[in-house]
């Protein structure tokens, strides 16, 4: 059976703080230097994260990551 390609559309608003916390989990970042970065607390930026992925739909943070990804929504 082959794969298919399923594209995704994102059909609510991602806000400029969640695109900057996704581009920094993409680029290795742990919640807690996130949150250090930003001034949040680490509950703060997991709770960001937990959102976005029910939101999409997404299995884990990888999967989440590479929607993003997808979608051209982090680079």
């Amino acid at each position: 059976m082959p794969i298919t390609q399923e594209k995704t559309k994102i059909s609510f608003r991602i806000s400029w703080k969640d695109v900057i916390i996704m581009r920094l989990v993409a680029d290795g970042h742990t919640s807690l230097q996130i949150s250090d970065k930003l001034g949040l607390s680490e509950r703060r930026i997991q709770h960001r994260i937990l959102r976005l992925r029910r939101e999409l739909n997404c299995k884990n943070i990888t999967h989440l990551a590479i929607t993003l990804l997808r979608e051209n929504i982090i680079r």
